[in-house]
């Protein structure tokens, strides 16, 4: 058996990012949810539940048998070299559901083994490869799924369990614990090494099932480093948890120009102290809240300077103090409050958008004379992701200007603040409300006129006009779009469009159209908006007569017809003519020449003699549109078959095979391939070699020519295809 591609099981592996701080108690109390504990908290808390709440790994339940698979490892049957841990990506699915859709599609692929906070479960024999993490990791590794859990307890008690499996399958095949390197070597693995190290496939699991979780509950991170440190402890006995430690801490914080510098003193177990972190914010609901890590400067003191230009506000500043021991807690000691002090400038700020840039004018008032920089940083992303310092530009003495180009920017608002520097001292003045960057928008549609050749409509524009590239009509008149077309309005003024929608397009077809209107803009974004419908009831509005003199052209008779034909000149070429050459004087421009004797398909829609005796075909050639063409050297105009009429058709909703030869599949009813000049509806979308193929057929279609075609679906492993194919290429069950 072929060795399998990367997990079929998970559709998909999540990112997640650590959860934020909440709110604040009052001054001399700790933040709410902020026990961001040392990794190793979480396996300190297993401990703790093995040591002090009895707590014991499941026992495996064996429901070998569902899995038909069974291929050697690299190295041969019952020889792998490695535990590859994962999860399975879906956060409502239970164990034994996960088991019951991984057997039912095993093809795709399956694991060993399932853990949750109290099962552990084997589907698969580990002396045998499963197909969970791409061909390296199979042929190398025994694999385990971690469903996922929604508590604190649960989510320790799946590491246990999960721990204690990989430990028992190394005793069990004469492993040790050790970290995965690039080379292939170690034993404990995650399928985010794997595609990593090995390649193969592109998973990341369980990293951020196990970041969010670790987050959630224990306010910490939880990496590969720690789970092998837990995998470590349970092989060799180290299940015990450590004593807390005992440290104090005290601090001080002063104000530096634009800068508070906290300076904490520790005492106790300083020994045991991993970090020092001091968590500031100025906003009351800590919506600036950022935490800084402190240096240590010596034995018993821990240093961090903070920027007042990362905050908010230039109130009062809450500082907090937190250490982290190396027994895994991570503990609250003090609080402090200080009220930051400004340099005295204020100042206004006006925004207006001026040819796709935003122009951001500050008007300064206090000791202006000492100021030396201002500087406006803006952003959109509420986290400022984007955010982007510029300096201002002095106008007058008290009078700043910074021109933000904007054509590039998504639409919405684009905050702004303005700082500005005085003897070095960098101060945060003015906080303004932003700008709203207004994305234009088309505000009404309306229909113009609806002729017997177009439907003729406008459309008005608002928002930043200054940024549209066109506006595009997309139309339809076949409830399942396959007439689509895409018409680029002409532009009347910045805000209006207006466009003529050819009715020839869809053959003249009565009944609803539907029109939306998109705008792309020149970063090429299209913007798209509410659609419209328009009715063509087959009114031919009444023809103008032309501005000829009677004298000049004589008409003897017109007629219509509606047949193709197959040109035919006594010459090498035949003229065509745009315009309308029987009513205009000098018989129209010519654009084009037919220069082929036969197999030129042209659809003759209307016939003119003049009184001279001269005759006029009006219709369609090969890709052109409507012209005329001079029948000074032509012959005749040959009848072929025309197949979209006098069919038989049938629905015979059977089964069928397609021959083994080579079948060609159309992409559409073949009895329109030969009507149009626009669309080539005889395009082949597949090619078919397969010995036996079954095929649902939909419709039989017999044409007055004799042919037969059946209308199909096919559904196989590559998806579904839907066509048309030729009675002599199927066989009917």
């Amino acid at each position: 058996m072929k060795l399998k591609h990367a997990h079929g099981a998970k559709s998909r592996h999540m990112k997640f990012a650590a959860a934020s701080l909440l709110a604040a108690t009052l001054l001399g109390g700790s933040l709410l949810n902020a026990n961001k504990a040392y990794a190793n908290a979480v396996n300190d808390y297993v401990k703790q539940g093995l040591s002090q709440k009895h707590w014991t790994p499941a026992k495996e339940e064996n429901r070998l048998g569902g899995i038909k698979y069974k291929s050697n490892y690299l190295n041969g049957k019952g020889r792998p070299t490695m535990v590859i841990n994962h999860d399975t990506a879906n956060p409502n699915s239970t164990i034994d559901g996960e088991i019951a859709y991984m057997t039912r599609n095993q093809e795709s692929a399956f694991v060993h083994e399932f853990v949750d906070g109290n099962r552990m479960i084997g589907i698969a024999d580990t002396d045998y490869i499963s197909w969970g993490s791409g061909p390296q990791g199979n042929s190398r590794g025994v694999q385990v799924e971690q469903v996922h859990v929604h508590s604190k307890d649960e989510f320790a008690r799946e590491l246990m369990n999960l721990a204690q499996f990989n430990v028992n399958i190394m005793k069990q095949y004469g492993l040790t614990p050790s970290i995965g390197k690039a080379n292939g070597s170690g034993s404990i693995w995650t399928h985010a090494m794997v595609s990593r190290y090995l390649g193969g496939s592109d998973h990341v699991d369980p990293d951020g099932y196990w970041a969010k979780s670790a987050s959630q509950w224990f306010g910490t991170t939880y990496t590969i480093n720690d789970f092998a440190s837990l995998v470590s402890d349970v092989y060799y006995g180290r299940t015990q948890a450590s004593a807390p430690a005992n440290i104090q801490a005290s601090t001080k914080v002063r104000q530096d120009g634009g800068n508070f510098i906290a300076d904490v003193t520790v005492s106790g177990d300083t020994s045991r102290i991993t970090e020092v972190q001091v968590p500031t914010w100025s906003d009351a609901g800590q919506k600036d809240l950022k935490w800084y890590t402190a240096s240590k400067i010596n034995a018993n003191t821990f240093r961090v300077v903070i920027p007042t230009a990362n905050h908010k506000s230039t109130g009062t500043y809450s500082f907090h103090t937190y250490v982290r021991s190396n027994d895994g807690k991570f503990t609250f000691k003090n609080a402090n409050q200080l009220k930051y002090i400004t340099n005295g400038v204020t100042g206004k700020t006006q925004h207006k958008l001026v040819n796709g840039k935003l122009v951001i004018t500050t008007t300064l008032s206090g000791d202006v004379g000492r100021v030396t920089q201002v500087r406006v940083p803006t952003w959109m992303d509420q986290n400022q992701k984007d955010i982007q310092w510029y300096p201002m530009v002095k106008k007058s003495n008290n009078v700043y200007e910074y021109q933000v180009d904007v054509t590039n920017k998504n639409y919405g608002v684009i905050n702004t603040h303005i700082y500005t520097t005085s003897d070095g001292w960098q101060d945060k003045t003015i906080t303004t409300n932003g700008f709203t960057f207004e994305s234009p928008k088309v505000t009404g549609v309306t229909k113009v006129n609806v002729t017997a050749d177009t439907i003729e409509v406008t459309a008005k524009l608002t928002g930043d006009t200054s940024r549209v590239e066109t506006v595009l009509f997309p139309t339809w008149h076949d409830p399942a779009q396959k007439d689509l077309r895409w018409y680029p309005a002409t532009k009347l003024t910045d805000t209006d469009y207006k466009l003529s929608i050819p009715l020839r397009d869809y053959n003249k077809a009565v009944g609803n159209y539907i029109t939306h209107s998109y705008i792309k803009t020149a970063e090429g974004k299209n913007q798209s908006f509410a659609a419209n419908t328009y009715t063509y009831s087959g009114v031919v509005k009444p023809e103008v007569k032309p501005q000829v003199k009677p004298s000049e052209v004589k008409v003897a008779k017109t007629g219509t017809t509606d047949k193709l034909g197959v040109i035919k000149t006594s010459s090498t070429d035949a003229n065509m003519y745009q315009g309308n050459p029987p009513l205009t004087k000098n018989g129209g421009k010519v654009v084009d020449k037919a220069t082929s004797r036969t197999g030129q398909t042209f659809r003759v829609l209307r016939e003119t003699t003049l009184s001279d005796g001269r005759v006029y075909r009006y219709g369609l050639f090969g890709d052109k549109q409507y012209y005329w063409l001079l029948s000074d050297n032509l012959v005749d105009v040959v009848e072929t078959p025309v197949l979209n009429t006098d069919v038989k058709l049938e629905t015979p909703k059977v089964y069928g095979a397609i021959n083994r030869n080579a079948v060609d599949i159309r992409q559409d009813d073949p009895r329109y391939r030969v009507v149009s000049p626009y669309q080539d509806y005889n395009r082949v979308i597949a090619s078919n070699s397969a010995k036996s193929a079954n095929v649902q057929l939909t419709r039989k279609v017999t044409y007055k020519d004799g042919s037969v075609w059946y209308e199909f679906t096919q559904s196989n492993k590559n998806g579904q295809t839907m066509g048309w194919v030729s009675d002599k290429y199927v066989t009917v069950k």
